[in-house]
């Protein structure tokens, strides 16, 4: 019986190291930092701007407000100014998402409650139809400017007192005492919305294409904050990132690109692979571009200026290029869905991916909100899966509270935690399995078989009733 003793112990071991193991790597999933870049203990889970809570948001103004202070915000705002025509190529994309990085990592490093923080990300076609009054004006990223005022914004966090600005200064205003932020709302500027934005996703399977046409959406966003005539007024000009509203939007745009590449089955094509997919990146000026563009190559590095002179940068330790920027999981970047899917009138049932969401790039919400579209039967639309009731209206739409929102799941588990997880069930099955046999052979508490009345069976003497956990063998 020794051998069986021995087997037992082993089994035991392996079960509890497996559990264990499996619950590391549940946790690890979807806590750790996946970012190889920076050491950190968590992953930037990027959210709806719509969906957080004023306190949420107020993480964000209160750690961009910091970063202003303590100057590293300046230099950002002073490089992105001297190169504005890589706005007019394939670069649009990956120039950007640098600096929503860049931006996140230095909030970050404040420490205390900023050190888990994540760019949220402005969907801005939950604005179309109200470009006169838009939604994210309502909130803490204050109102239009002051016509009386030099466009002027006066509200409490964007005054000049809580974010002076040393650039495009009007008359009587000078950058050593603050510059007010100016902005100026465009009324005859209508957004895209989520139906249009979707469709032009799954209708274009190649970048330059894609780009031009999300490139010109997210310019639209610009021009609605800045009419022609206010020459001043910041997200018109080169000093762009001046305006809050800024890095959220460019956090969007780089959501956009992840949906994009996911819908064409893109996301698993590896960085070290680009040179063979043309149709993923390829190094163009824009169509109808009339000056130059900064046309950069998949290995050219992105001039960042006097942010490579600093120790916090991360351009000060590498050269930043398109292909270090294709993959999100890399640099600790995760995007939550949201409900972007399900406000875009099945426009995404065109994409080639039907499992679209089901990669390390997205974070879905929790089946109690909503349900992730799958598309794997798109052409009979199946009810279930697209969250819709016997009526065909969607049954989510309405349930955008912050408790339906904040109860997110992950979505992607690593093929590791799976593994983890079917061995521990197989070894405790093969453990539940050894102790009912062992159990057969000896009873619990004694070493000795009874005679049971029938014949000379040797069975063991088990009182289920009375057995503590101290003694089993």
């Amino acid at each position: 019986q020794s051998w069986c003793r021995v087997l037992l112990t082993t089994m035991r071991l392996f079960s509890f190291v497996s559990v264990v193991g499996m619950i590391i790597g549940v946790f690890s999933d979807s806590s750790q930092s996946t970012n190889i870049y920076r050491n950190e203990i968590c992953n930037r889970i990027r959210r709806p701007l719509h969906t957080l809570t004023t306190k949420e948001l107020l993480v964000y103004v209160e750690g961009l407000q910091a970063i202003r202070k303590n100057g590293k915000y300046q230099y950002m705002v002073d490089t992105h100014s001297l190169h504005t025509d890589i706005h007019a190529g394939s670069s649009f994309f990956f120039y950007h998402t640098y600096f929503v990085w860049e931006v996140e990592s230095q909030i970050r490093a404040l420490g205390g409650k900023f050190k888990c923080f994540s760019m949220p990300y402005y969907d801005f076609t939950v604005d179309a139809g109200n470009e006169k009054n838009p939604w994210v004006l309502n909130s803490v990223f204050g109102g239009d400017g002051d016509e009386e005022d030099r466009h002027c914004i006066h509200s409490e966090f964007w005054n000049r007192e809580n974010w002076p600005l040393v650039d495009l200064c009007g008359a009587g205003e000078s950058a050593e005492s603050g510059c007010c932020l100016k902005r100026s709302l465009t009324k005859d500027i209508a957004l895209p919305t989520a139906a249009q934005l979707a469709q032009s996703i799954a209708k274009y399977s190649e970048f330059r294409m894609f780009e031009a046409d999300v490139a010109n959406a997210h310019q639209l966003v610009h021009w609605l904050f800045a009419t022609p005539e206010c020459d001043s007024c910041h997200m018109s000009t080169g000093y762009s990132p001046d305006d809050p509203l800024f890095m959220i939007l460019h956090s969007f745009v780089a959501y956009v690109r992840a949906v994009w590449a996911s819908c064409h089955g893109y996301q698993d094509i590896s960085a070290a692979d680009l040179d063979q997919h043309p149709e993923v990146y390829t190094a163009s000026c824009r169509d109808g571009t009339k000056v130059g563009c900064d046309v950069i190559e998949l290995d050219d590095a992105y001039v960042f200026d006097a942010m490579t002179e600093k120790a916090w940068s991360l351009a000060n330790k590498m050269e930043i290029t398109p292909r270090t920027l294709w993959e999100f999981t890399e640099w600790g970047v995760v995007y939550e869905v949201g409900d972007f899917p399900l406000r875009s009138e099945d426009m995404l049932q065109g994409c080639s991916n039907k499992d679209l969401f089901d990669n390390a790039w997205f974070m879905v919400l929790d089946k109690d909100y909503a349900v992730v579209q799958k598309y794997e039967e798109r052409e009979q639309h199946v009810e279930v899966q697209e969250g819709r009731g016997q009526n065909g209206e969607n049954q989510f739409a309405a349930d955008t509270s912050d408790d339906a929102i904040q109860h997110w799941v992950q979505y992607s588990v690593s093929s590791n935690t799976y593994y983890a997880a079917a061995m521990s069930a197989v070894l405790l099955f093969v453990f539940a399995l050894s102790a009912f046999v062992w159990r057969k052979r000896v009873p619990w508490g004694s070493k000795a078989a009874k005679h049971d009345d029938v014949g000379s069976t040797m069975v063991p003497s088990i009182n289920y009733g009375s057995t503590s956990w101290n003694q089993l063998p």
